[in-house]
């Protein structure tokens, strides 16, 4: 029975349908097999391939059911790509003085996956520099700060269903 068919649930139990194919995704689904289906992209990218095809199963029940059942999702992933919005913005400021120096930076890296927005993450990083005069000899000390994260996709990455900050 299609998950579309016009009989109302209720039924299938009556007349031992044993499947329903054609459940539509949504949020609360797609977040339950989303680990599964990183797998799948994964693997699509690391081997370079046109499509890779997997499934997945998980207990869901949707608002209109009484209790869970087991639901088998059909993960497919295609060289078709995630729509992605990027933002690079960052900010230098240095003095302008003749002998001394003293200068400063920010910078962001701002990446949103529309279809997968777990997978959005926002890269930082903080400087701050100079330069003292001291005769002929000069003073330089500089100090920095970077918020990145670990794709899943990147080589030995840890198994998880959001970008790892370190």
């Amino acid at each position: 029975m299609r998950a579309d068919h016009p009989a109302p649930r209720k039924d299938t139990r009556r007349h031992r349908v044993s499947y329903i194919f054609g459940l539509s995704t949504n949020a609360s689904l797609a977040a339950q097999i989303e680990v599964k289906a990183d797998e799948v992209r994964t693997r699509r990218v690391i081997g370079n391939l046109d499509v890779v095809r997997d499934y997945a199963e998980t207990l869901y029940a949707a608002r209109s059911w009484s209790r869970s059942r087991r639901v088998v999702a059909r993960i497919e992933a295609t060289r078709r790509g995630s729509w992605m919005l990027g933002s690079h913005p960052s900010l230098l400021v240095n003095s302008d003085w003749s002998r001394d120096s003293i200068g400063g930076y920010l910078g962001t890296d701002d990446t949103r996956y529309l279809d997968q927005p777990r997978q959005s993450r926002t890269n930082w990083t903080a400087s701050m520099g100079g330069t003292l005069a001291m005769g002929r000899d000069q003073l330089t000390l500089a100090v920095a700060h970077l918020g990145l994260h670990q794709d899943r996709t990147e080589r030995d990455a840890l198994p998880t269903d959001t970008p790892v900050a370190y």
